[in-house]
């Protein structure tokens, strides 16, 4: 790729650990290679590495938390250009990592193989009011994990959405139209099943449920023709990530930046503010004063108002990275430190993202122990020189669960 890479190389026990990121705009484009995936053995619940004596060791901590903190403020809005996009994170629940491709069961009729993250960074997901913007966790979740930028941007994404795609319920494991008839296991139409109306057969990126209704670059002509969502009521449409067409692996697909561009460029800059129509869901005007989502937070707390007074905000609101399980999960079990290298949570819920941990051990067979990192929703992103940074290792590595 011809993006600069943003390199940590950490040095803990006599032992070196390099965490690759991402560089270059934020894995926009880069030199136009493609590939296409081979599969590893069959797993047999150790690593690949662990036989050749090669397997990546856990970062150390803190250097973990540096690492996060600047990708989460590598992107320049005013540029729209930086070192990277952000720090992918997918908040999950119940110790889950959520890695549910081929072998699994379908579940509700959902797509199968796909990862759905959320893309953080210093002018994305926030609330907040006139003091400050802060850092929203997805869906109010307490953990999650960290998947490398590098290998996100280069490989793992295959579409990402403005705001929330519901990409659960769409072809082409996420990126296409939502699937038709109910969404359960009984119908074979469902989109676990993945099969275009269209041809009666599996999916591909050239069918027409794939393209070019939902996808952004296309639907701005043609006899579809609509302009591109800029509220979170609106019908989703998707930027294209390097495996839209798995098994081929694309840089010319790689389209992630245009999605953040178009977030910053459409949502509401101002922390909180839901003076905006577009920014306030229906019944649920501003509680605070001046347009204000809730009220003002006082001494760096939040203060409690109705919780559906900011559902519709677009600075708080999330967008979604739907990543492709298949490239990721060869990975993992090639050797799995490099592509989930840290874990995160809430303020409290450290043992929730110690859970995830340990499931993320026994199933990959990773070694050592991932640094456990603080997403710390207090800090006032827009004066980290004075109030610190959102990323934070507390100390303890461990915690009992």
């Amino acid at each position: 790729m011809a993006e600069k890479m943003f390199v940590v190389i950490v040095v803990a026990a006599g032992i070196a650990a390099t965490l690759v990121g991402c560089g270059g705009g934020g894995g926009g484009g880069g030199d136009a290679t493609t590939t296409t995936t081979t599969l590893a053995p069959a797993w047999n619940g150790h690593p690949a590495c662990e036989k050749k004596g090669t397997c990546s060791p856990p970062a150390e901590a803190a250097a973990m938390a540096d690492y996060l903190n600047a990708n989460y403020n590598a992107f320049d809005a005013k540029t729209m250009s930086g070192d990277a996009l952000g720090v992918y994170v997918t908040m999950q629940s119940g110790g889950d990592l959520h890695h549910y491709c081929k072998n699994s069961k379908c579940f509700q009729g959902r797509a199968d193989c796909i990862l759905s993250v959320a893309l953080y960074n210093r002018w994305i997901m926030l609330d907040g009011d006139v003091q400050g913007a802060h850092l929203k966790v997805f869906a109010g979740r307490t953990a999650g994990y960290v998947i490398n930028t590098s290998l996100a941007e280069s490989k793992y994404n295959k579409c990402a959405y403005i705001f929330d795609g519901a990409s659960s319920f769409k072809y082409n494991q996420g990126c296409g139209d939502a699937a038709m008839g109910a969404q359960q296991c009984a119908n074979p139409g469902a989109a676990y099943f993945d099969i275009c109306p269209s041809t009666g057969k599996p999916c591909t990126i050239d069918d027409v449920e794939i393209q070019p209704h939902t996808n952004c670059e296309k639907i701005t002509s043609g006899p579809n023709k609509r302009k591109w969502p800029n509220t979170t009521g609106e019908a989703p449409c998707y930027f294209t990530g390097p495996s839209f067409g798995y098994p081929t692996i694309s840089a010319e697909n790689n389209k992630i930046k245009q999605m953040v561009e178009n977030r910053i460029y459409n949502q509401n800059q101002n922390p909180g503010d839901c003076s905006n129509p577009e920014d306030q869901c229906a019944g649920h005007p501003p509680q605070g004063e001046n347009g204000r989502c809730c009220p003002a937070w006082k001494h760096g707390v939040k203060t409690p108002c109705d919780a559906m007074s900011t559902e519709c905000n677009r600075l708080a609101k999330w967008n979604e990275i739907v990543m492709d399980l298949r490239p990721m999960m060869e990975d993992l079990k090639n050797d799995p430190n490099p592509v989930i290298p840290a874990f995160v949570y809430a303020k409290g819920h450290k043992g929730d993202a110690e859970r995830l941990r340990k499931t993320f051990k026994d199933t990959y067979g990773a070694a050592g122990d991932a640094p456990l990192i603080l997403m710390d929703q207090t800090v006032d992103v827009t004066h980290q020189d004075k109030m610190g940074k959102p990323f934070r290792f507390e100390g303890a590595d461990t915690v009992t669960i």
